[in-house]
């Protein structure tokens, strides 16, 4: 009994010390823990931003070389044809093992090294790469594959640009492993055990920090493990059968299908934090005391540190000594820091943009979209940006850059710093300028000249159908008027008065036949030559329908009945609408049937004449061409008349002239109707017209009544 209540003494006294120490313990290791997860998270964030620099630069990389093939394909490669020796001098001075020059169809122009066989061959089937570049018209990258000259691991670079002969694609082969791009691979992170491999989408190893190899080598080939943890997540801690454990990082390649694979020893990339894992260890083992332990933590977190300043050190001398200018910005879009590169691109002294806003060194015309951009990155809003902007140089003049900003955060991702690396583009850009306006002024000229083919082929062709109408229908009146002369003059004596005068009638008839064909080729070369006149004064409308029956025979104006308003009068030129009117009653008469029908009325300020005939009227397929020049329809009784086509065509052509319009309708319930709207005169013009004209009652035509 006695034994048992001496333990119980014991833990009364010591219960409570107890539980404080290893409250303590408990607290202090789990501010141990906390601290070394926060710095391997730490380490593993920055190896991740190293890695992400190491992409950036290889996307750089691609994108100058780019730029660099197509400035050399613009300049060599453009002439109407490339020689075998200027491709060959153009691919050497890129150091290609192999190359080829494409036309926009794809067919090949040229190829290093030289094969006769495959010229004018379309190679767009065989090879991705050059169905982009060739069909869409952007750079494209191609898989990686054995050069066929050295069978070595190459990468195609298809480029396209534009000559006056049209689009044309340069590809040329890089062997990436011994490239500088591939030197920057082998020295891009100096941790002991990293391996840095730059990948196709397929997998293919393109380069890395490994000795150039000549095989087709896959991660998949190397590392199973690896490949297929890439495939669930692009970083991550990767655990071998063997006990090794390596964390890997993936991060693609802009601009190209490549990504960058870096993958360390995990011991490696945690080894600035090793002793605070001893050191959690060992407080979790016994916690020797407050003393030593605090002594051990501080050790281990002074090594910590300094292990941190280095990477510090590390990540400043890049941004430091980077040939790209670049910058650090608050949220608050204030320069922080600035590096050479960037102070040297702008023209300023590092002391004059601490402290500036961001949006003072742009130029005013983009000003606020670019700061409006800088803004929501430093809200959190986007991850970053990148646009192409102007920028000020502290001399006033601008300056084109490419603009990348990405948002830096702290802990807890909060938001902690804006990121930005300035291009200088201005000399691409100049050029790109030139080039649009040299294509711009291309254009225009071609389409000058193709309005010049244009109006020369219309009045060629206008030629042609004169002189076919001349051959026909004005050589055909002149060999009538021959025959009849001619038998006039054989038979005079033998022929009696009657017989004479039916020979010259048919002459007379004939030569006012001809008569209208001059007078038509005169009107349509006034109208081709843009010289028709109009005087338009103010005539009655009876005595011009009156003066327009003068013209025709004696038999067919028989068959005409006119009819006009009392004293309507109509604003025209007299000859030509006497022409119009002539037309257009003989129309009827020739491919019509009497009788035909002249109505001339006023409304609204309008005179409308309309010339009726009572025959089958047009076809309803030929309405659309009636008005055409040199068109007759091939059907129905204008198919067996004689005639040029272009009567319809210059009555259209006079009222126009003239301010009026001339419509066809069909006639109820046979027939045709020409509609002629011309603009009425005044009454003033009207007493003038009705008492400076001579007076043609006696012929002309009355109110409502036929004549």
């Amino acid at each position: 009994m006695g034994r048992p209540r001496r333990v119980r003494g014991w833990w009364r006294f010591v219960a409570w010390p107890l539980v404080a120490w290893l409250l303590l313990c408990a607290g202090l290791v789990s501010a141990v823990l906390w601290a070394q997860r926060s710095s391997e998270r730490e380490l593993r964030q920055r190896f991740e931003l190293r890695i992400a620099i190491g992409a950036d630069f290889v996307s750089r990389y691609v994108a100058d070389l780019i730029e660099r093939e197509r400035a050399q394909a613009v300049q060599f490669l453009s002439a109407a044809t490339v020689d075998e020796r200027t491709f060959a001098q153009s691919v050497a001075a890129f150091g290609y093992p192999a190359a080829v020059l494409l036309d926009g169809d794809g067919r090949l122009l040229q190829v290093v090294p030289a094969n006769p066989d495959l010229i004018g061959q379309d190679l767009t089937p065989r090879y991705s790469h050059l169905r982009t570049a060739v069909r869409e018209g952007r750079p494209a990258v191609s898989p990686v594959v054995r050069s066929a000259a050295r069978g070595v691991p190459v990468v195609g670079f298809a480029v396209p640009f534009t000559t006056p002969y049209g689009r044309r694609v340069f590809s040329g082969a890089v062997e990436v492993a011994t490239s500088p791009l591939g030197g920057y691979l082998q020295h891009a992170v100096d941790l002991p055990g990293t391996d840095i491999s730059l990948i196709d989408a397929a997998g293919t190893v393109v380069g890395g920090s490994r000795e150039a190899h000549t095989g087709l080598d896959t991660i998949a080939d190397r590392n199973p493990a690896l490949a297929a943890a890439m495939q669930q997540r692009p970083s991550g801690l990767l655990s071998l059968e063997d006990g090794r454990r390596y964390y890997y990082v993936v991060g693609p390649v802009r601009g190209s299908p490549w990504r960058l694979l870096a993958t360390v020893p995990y011991s490696v990339l945690q080894r600035p934090v090793t002793g605070a894992n001893i050191g959690t260890m060992a407080a979790a083992a016994g916690l020797l005391g407050f003393g030593g332990l605090a002594v051990v933590l501080r050790a281990r977190a002074a090594r910590n540190r300094a292990a941190l300043h280095a990477t510090e050190k590390q990540l400043r001398d890049v941004f430091e000594n980077s040939l790209v200018g670049m910058a650090i910005t608050g949220t608050d879009g204030r320069v922080s820091r600035t590096n050479a590169a960037l102070d040297r691109l702008l023209g300023r002294r590092p002391d004059d943009l601490a402290g500036r806003a961001w949006s003072e060194l742009l130029e005013p015309d983009g000003r606020e979209a670019v700061t409006e951009l800088m803004r929501r990155t430093g809200a959190g809003s986007i991850p970053g940006f990148t646009v192409t902007s102007r920028y000020l140089r502290a001399d006033g003049h601008p300056v084109w850059v490419n603009q990348t900003s990405t948002l830096l955060t702290g802990r807890e991702d909060r938001p902690d710093e804006i990121a930005t690396q300035l291009v200088d583009v201005t000399e691409q850009r100049t050029l790109q300028q030139a080039e649009q306006r040299h294509a711009e002024e291309v254009a225009a000229r071609a389409a000058a000249l193709a309005r010049a083919n244009e109006q020369l082929e219309a009045a060629n062709q206008r030629v042609a159908d004169l002189v076919a109408m001349l051959t026909h229908d004005v050589r055909q009146p002149i060999a009538m008027i021959t025959g009849y002369c001619e038998l006039l003059t054989e038979e005079w004596d033998e022929q009696d008065d009657k017989s004479r005068r039916h020979d010259l009638d048919r002459i007379a008839a004939t030569a006012a036949s001809m008569n209208g064909y001059v007078e038509e080729i005169l009107t349509l070369t006034q109208v081709d030559a843009d010289t028709l006149l109009s005087r338009p004064t103010v005539l009655n409308a009876g005595s011009a329908v009156a003066d327009a029956l003068t013209h025709l025979l004696p038999d067919q104006r028989r068959d005409v009945t006119a009819e006009a308003d009392p004293g309507l009068t109509v604003r025209c030129d007299p000859r030509q609408l006497q022409q119009i009117l002539v037309n257009l009653i003989s129309n009827g008469l020739k491919y019509g049937s009497p009788p035909v029908v002249v109505r001339a009325t006023g409304h609204a300020g309008e005179a409308c004449i309309e010339v009726l005939d009572s025959g089958e009227g047009v076809p309803e397929e030929f309405v659309p061409q009636l008005f055409d020049r040199f068109t007759r329809a091939a059907t129905g009784s204008a198919s067996a008349q004689k005639g040029t086509g272009l009567g319809l065509y210059i009555v259209r052509k006079l009222a126009h002239a003239n301010g009026g319009t001339i419509t066809y309708r069909p006639r109820n319930p046979t027939g045709a109707c020409f509609t002629l709207r011309l603009p009425a005169g005044d009454r003033d013009g009207t007493q003038a017209a009705a008492t400076g004209e001579p007076t043609r009652s006696a012929t002309g035509p009355r109110p409502r009544r036929s004549t």
